[in-house]
């Protein structure tokens, strides 16, 4: 405060904690609570990009190991799914599942 007292541009520096709390930058949306399907509840900063009217939040939780592996190889790369299924039976590619030993 004594900096901009005396003319001087400056602003608090401030904890993550603090910053949490802070009813400005809440105000503003500053934070996001986002349920991950491992993970559960999670808090995360909104983007500085998504600020404005048009701009759709990414109110999505971080996607989990292999999540996406069919949808990539078969819909983007053309595999069918007969052969994913042998990339996954081979150990070439594993999904969340599997990574936890199921």
């Amino acid at each position: 405060m004594a900096l901009q007292d005396a003319g001087v541009p400056a602003g608090a520096v401030l904890s993550y904690r603090q910053l949490r709390r802070d009813p400005q930058v809440n105000a503003r949306g500053m934070f996001r609570e986002i349920v991950h399907p491992v993970f559960g509840l999670e808090t995360r900063s909104a983007s500085i990009w998504e600020r404005g009217q048009a701009a759709p939040p990414l109110d999505r939780p971080a996607p989990c190991f292999g999540q996406h592996n069919r949808e990539v190889l078969m819909g983007i790369v053309g595999l069918s799914a007969e052969a994913v299924d042998e990339l996954e039976r081979d150990g070439v590619i594993a999904n969340e599942i599997q990574a936890l030993g199921d």
